[in-house]
Order: C-alpha cells, then structure tokens, then sequence
C-alpha cells in the first residue's frame, strides 16, 4: 500500500509588503488592521481588497471646511454606507448572538457591538465597542442649537411662515431620534468596531476621500496542489455527506482513521467564523474562552412579527433616522421618496428636515466666509 502523507507541505510565504508601499506611493489609502502582512499560516494567504469611493453616491458627506493656504478645502467624513464597504472587503464578522443592547431604558440606550477580523496565522480577533445614546443630554444640545438659531432673522422667519414654536421643532427632532434609539446607537456601536479594526480615520480631506481604499485581509485558500489537502478536502466532504444524510450514505475509505476524519474537519472548518461559535469572549481582554453548547430550543413556535415597512433612512451625520413626511412653509406637502430625491439633488445625500436644514447652515457659512476673504484680498491689493 502506498505510503500515507500525514503533513502540509509549506508553501513559500506571501507577502503583501511591497504591493501596500507600491499602493501608498500612488496616493491610495491603505487599511493595515494587522503589523504581518506575510502568511503565517500555509492555509491562508493575504491578499488587497479595492473599493473606489463614490463621493456623488453618499459614501462621504462633508462634515466642515478649513483653509489650507489660500483656498477653502472641504472635509468629508465616511457614511454609515461606505464603512459597509470597507467592513465587508475586510471581511470583518460580526457575532449576531454577541452584539446588543446592555441597557434600554426610556431615556437611554447602550448598545455593545463584538465583530471578529482575521489575522496573519489564521486565528480570529476579536473587537468590541459601543455606543450610548442618552435623550436627556440629546435634548440639551438640541435646544442650544435651536436657541442660536432662533436668534437669526432666517430661522425668526421660518419659524412664522410655518407656524411653530422652538418647542415644536426640539419635540420633533427628539421624537425621531426616540422612535429610532436603538438602531442609533447599534448602528454607532458598529462603526466604532469598523474604524477601531481597520484604523481608519473619521475624516479626509475632498482630495484624500475620493482616492481609492486598499483593504489588507486574509483568506483561506489551500494549496490543492498538496496531495494532503487533497486528502483532506476529499475526507471532509465525504464526512459531510453522512452528517447530512446519515452514516454510511457516502462510503468512507477504509485507510482513513477517525484522527484524520476530525483533522481534515478541523482544517477544512479553519475559514469559517463559525469555529469561534460555542465559545465566549471575555469583553475586557478579548480572549476567546471554551464554553459547552447547551440546547435551549423552545419547541413551542411563536408566530412571526409582521414585515416591518420599507423607510428610507437619513444620510446625515450620525442622525440614523429616519425621512418622514411634511408641509413646507409654501404648504407643499412632501413625501419621503420625493423629499429624498430632492435632498440627493441637492447635497449628493438623502436628508431628513433637520439634516437638510443643518447643510444649509453649514453652507451659508462657507460662502459668507469665502466672500469675507476675497473682501480681504481685494482690500490688499490696493
């Protein structure tokens, strides 16, 4: 009988070091969520995920403006739809059982996100955050906004033309963020694992953002030129096909020993996150802990909720929630579809009231000061 080949041959390490210093010298923003970026590991090979921006789609939204020599550069800060980009070509994955709320209350939520990223040697590291969300001090910051903006002959005016009070416009803009605490504050918890994994900066200037992101990850992929994992795909697959469908429906061959079967389960399992399931994760350290699997299946079945609707959600930033009807002060009533596809027109995002009126702020500033300046050098050339 030929003789059985029992060990992996190593494959020649590779190494992504000079592709990322190639990448960084053409101006690409180069995600590095680990210091190795050779294999260290012969069933796992590293390799660089691109995503090109789409600055006009909403991947960024400008946050502000500064003065870089003479000229006004605007500062963009990644949207909450980008960084699913950057998560998913990191292959960042989350733990559904893992993440949720730790407090919920009235007036207060604390939401804790656990995501896993893969390293140079194959393992999992574990990330964790979260976000809270209180509505007393969100309440605080909306009436100082809104008692500055009171104190403008805009605002006095709109405020006429439509009606309402300060009141009005800090219950409104509270019962949004009240109606959609907790997908605010999950949604916070996972962006903050995101740029926490990879690194990533929470603003870029317009020239920097519209540069394409380099992603450093590390997959499985085998060597299936080593009559090993040939060896091993084929016991795997096999051992498969009788846990479907019961012992015996697949014959196993009769050299194959019950080490082997659990080897080549282990090895072929290796790129799956689901080899960390049944296990906890100590939230301070992030060290992964053995923990037995007990079933607790409820026979008794629960009907389903129904379909929540379909809500075209805000784009602004860190709003979360959510585009609802309104009357304007022309009295034209608007829709969310319509309403969103005017704010898209306009800012490059889809905005709710409240952001929409934010950007106009944001953009009145900008001018007044670009034509306070252009003031000023027309002053000094005299």
């Amino acid at each position: 009988m030929q003789e059985q080949t029992t060990a992996l041959a190593v494959r020649a390490p590779m190494d992504l070091t000079s592709r990322i210093e190639e990448l960084q010298k053409k101006k690409y923003n180069v995600l590095l969520p680990m210091t190795t970026f050779a294999s260290q590991n012969e069933l796992f090979v590293p390799r660089l995920d691109i995503v090109v921006p789409d600055i006009a789609a909403g991947d960024f939204y400008k946050q502000s403006s500064k003065k870089v020599g003479n000229a006004w550069v605007d500062i963009l800060a990644p949207s909450g739809t980008f960084l699913s980009k950057i998560a998913s070509a990191a292959n960042i994955q989350w733990h559904p059982d893992k993440c949720g709320h730790t407090v919920l209350e009235k007036n207060r939520v604390v939401y804790k996100a656990v995501a896993a990223l893969r390293q140079a040697d194959g393992q999992w590291r574990t990330i964790t955050d979260e976000y809270e969300l209180d509505l007393e001090v969100v309440e605080e910051e909306l009436r100082m906004d809104y008692k500055k903006k009171a104190k403008t002959q805009t605002f006095q005016e709109k405020m006429k033309k439509e009606g309402m009070e300060l009141e009005d416009y800090i219950m409104r803009d509270l019962l949004q963020k009240r109606r959609h605490k907790l997908a605010l504050a999950a949604s916070g918890a996972m962006n903050r694992v995101i740029r926490k994994a990879l690194t990533l900066r929470s603003t870029y200037l317009a020239d920097e953002a519209k540069n394409p992101f380099a992603i450093a990850r590390f997959d499985f992929q085998p060597d299936y030129n080593d009559p090993t994992v040939r060896r091993y795909a084929s016991i795997a697959a096999i051992q498969a096909q009788n846990d479907l469908y019961g012992q015996g429906s697949a014959a196993m061959p009769e050299d194959v020993s019950q080490d082997e079967i659990q080897i080549a389960g282990e090895m072929m399992g290796a790129g799956s996150i689901s080899n960390v399931d049944g296990q906890i994760i100590d939230m301070e350290t992030g060290e992964i802990q053995n923990l037995e699997v007990i079933d607790v299946t409820i026979e008794d079945e629960k009907p389903e909720p129904d379909p929540k609707p379909i809500m075209i959600g805000c784009e602004g930033e860190e709003c979360g929630g959510i585009i609802e009807p309104f009357i304007d002060g022309a009295k034209k009533e608007w829709q969310p579809e319509e309403w969103a596809e005017e704010t898209k027109k306009r800012t490059g995002r889809k905005l709710c009231v409240a952001c929409f009126i934010k950007w106009q702020k944001e953009q009145k500033a900008i001018k007044e000061a670009e034509k306070a300046e252009k003031a000023k050098q027309k002053a000094g050339g005299k």
